[in-house]
């Protein structure tokens, strides 16, 4: 709003990021003595009375769907007649960036040993990253059929989902979310107890499935397969499935070797250039797209109030694109170092610490302490 709008924003944090404050107020220390920004904190009520105030002209929301409908046409009953009629209550200009049932879709092709390992990783790392408790997390695996990787990388994700150190959810409702998720379903693994990490196998992507509607923000896995009697034709299956059946358009991420890319290059174009989502990633994780801040973040383009599915807009965007429709992410699927973006990584924390370092100082020195946890991996 800063940046792109020359607005002058209060920015209501969640409760559950509440005790940022102090630290955000430091980092934009001269903006707030020139009286262009505030922080505040506090709970719905809060957000309520700031989004009708009569001195804020716009609204920018970031969390979820249920939150902007409450805001925009209000709850229960009445909230379903203001929809219904075309009546919001809050009618000022609304961009919002929410979540979704993000996707990983797995082409088949001759990977290697470690190749599965190492992208079992990245997997797992993108669904158990700070709980789940990411918009850009994923939550729905797409396999093909018959492809004889495929038990070996399922036995990979569990493998790491059981051993990796155990987190305690910490979003308000993450139980609830998830007994949600997994209720009705025989092939739940419980892969960490008590109760706290889970893979749902066998999901039928013919039904509907709570998994494919709701943002769990928790850490369970859903896993689909789908018919792969030729790579092109696997890749336009599970494009469609993604675009038909999963709730919401943020990110979605391809998983393809470089054998297999280069062979079928014309089918891997068509379908990234189908998946309606505002952030792809091939053989990197979508979510990168929001941390790189010059590129876009946001729902594919489409949603309106009244299906606001991943939300209208994008933030990011540092070099001001007008309208733009996706982001687009390529990384090597046989990277010489450990990625961040595995969960195995061993050195991440002293990593991103170097890097905050030379953010906040700009001293190229500080980029010495992120080299040797990068080889060490």
């Amino acid at each position: 709003m800063l940046y792109h709008e020359g607005c002058v924003p209060v920015v209501k944090l969640n409760p559950v990021n509440a005790y940022l404050r102090p630290f955000l107020e430091r980092v934009f220390a001269e903006f707030v003595d020139a009286d262009w920004i505030r922080f505040v904190d506090g709970g719905s009520e809060v957000g309520q009375y700031l989004a009708h105030h009569s001195c804020v002209d716009r609204v920018h929301l970031t969390g979820s769907a249920a939150t902007h409908d409450a805001l925009v046409w209000g709850t229960g009953p009445t909230g379903e007649a203001n929809r219904g009629t075309g009546t919001p209550l809050l009618a000022k200009p609304f961009t919002a960036e929410l979540g979704g049932v993000n996707p990983v879709i797995v082409v088949p092709g001759p990977w290697r040993r470690a190749d599965v390992r190492r992208q079992a990783d990245r997997i797992v790392y993108s669904r158990l990253q700070n709980c789940g408790h990411l918009c850009a997390s994923t939550q729905i695996l797409v396999l093909p059929e018959s492809w004889d990787q495929a038990d070996v990388l399922l036995d990979d994700i569990r493998d790491l989902m059981r051993s990796l150190e155990p987190a305690t959810p910490f979003y308000p409702g993450s139980d609830a979310n998830v007994q949600r998720a997994i209720s009705g379903y025989s092939d739940v693994e419980v892969l960490q107890p008590p109760d706290r990490r889970y893979l749902v196998t066998g999901l039928d992507p013919r039904r509907e499935h709570s998994l494919f509607s709701d943002d769990v923000f928790a850490d369970v896995l859903g896993v689909v397969t789908l018919p792969a009697p030729s790579t092109a034709g696997y890749l336009t299956a599970a494009t469609q499935f993604a675009n038909q059946h999963l709730s919401g358009t943020l990110a979605a991420t391809v998983l393809i070797d470089p054998h297999t890319a280069k062979a079928h290059a014309a089918a891997l174009d068509r379908a990234v250039d189908a998946l309606r989502y505002g952030a792809i990633g091939i053989n990197e994780s979508a979510g990168i797209a929001f941390g790189l801040r010059y590129t876009t973040w946001g729902g594919f383009p489409g949603h309106t109030p009244e299906s606001i599915g991943s939300g209208i807009g994008a933030v990011g965007n540092a070099f001001m694109l007008d309208q733009p429709e996706k982001t687009i992410l390529t990384g090597p699927f046989r990277p010489l170092l450990k990625s961040p973006t595995q969960a195995t990584h061993r050195g991440r924390r002293p990593m991103f610490r170097g890097l905050t370092t030379y953010c906040a100082t700009g001293n190229p020195l500080a980029l010495t302490s992120v080299l040797a946890p990068a080889l060490r991996g």
